[in-house]
């Protein structure tokens, strides 16, 4: 669960900065990569802890399954999240030429 919990907070932490500091925002195939391996890892974790009883497999579902959710993001949403951080570097473009003039 500590690596899905990184890994969510990966993305959060690249949503804010491409929201209010689009230039500090790392590239989008970075998240990826530190995501989907942090996820990978969680999933292959929560797998091999489960025993032969009922209970475990409910136990290893929750940390299973938010590492499942956190791999699927590039393949479900790739194309609007690369639309949203292109619509915030031209807005933060627009606002940078307004400034200066």
């Amino acid at each position: 669960m500590v690596l899905a919990t990184g890994g969510w907070g990966t993305w959060w932490l690249w949503v804010a900065l491409t929201k209010w500091a689009p230039g500090l925002a790392p590239p989008l195939v970075v998240v990826y990569a530190l995501t989907c391996g942090m996820a990978t890892v969680g999933a292959a974790l929560a797998f091999f802890t489960i025993r032969a009883r009922k209970a475990w497999i409910l136990l290893a579902a929750v940390p299973f399954l938010a590492n499942l959710s956190l791999a699927s993001i590039p393949l479900l949403f790739g194309d609007e999240v690369l639309a949203w951080q292109q619509e915030a570097v031209d807005r933060q473009a627009a606002n940078e030429v307004d400034d200066a003039g």
